[in-house]
């Protein structure tokens, strides 16, 4: 998948979004980040954002443990009912508008 190709999607999630607004770019990494991984270097040469606005988001991405070392969570993004509703909530994860918990079973 191509950065022209996950831009495309993020206009086809949502029509109205601006490609200047931090939701535009967080959304672009999101998708990048499920194509090449979560490596900030390379996330940076591959979507051309900074390193900066990169590494912030990546910060609250792993705290919230959408990012982790295994991979990530991706769940529920691809689902038929919601699923573009997680999608939309992991973006305002990322720029650290609320925070993801991940309930442990007992």
């Amino acid at each position: 998948m191509t950065l022209g190709e996950i831009e495309q999607e993020v206009q086809r999630l949502d029509p109205q979004i601006d490609r200047d607004e931090d939701s535009y770019r967080i959304a672009v990494l999101l998708l990048s980040s499920v194509v090449i991984g979560t490596d900030i270097e390379q996330l940076v040469a591959f979507t051309g954002l900074s390193e900066a606005f990169v590494a912030q988001t990546a910060g609250y991405l792993y705290e919230s443990k959408v990012w982790t070392e295994e991979g990530i969570d991706v769940a529920d993004w691809f689902e038929k009912d919601g699923g573009g509703v997680a999608f939309w909530l992991t973006v305002a994860v990322g720029r650290g508008l609320v925070k993801r918990t991940v309930k442990v079973d007992d």
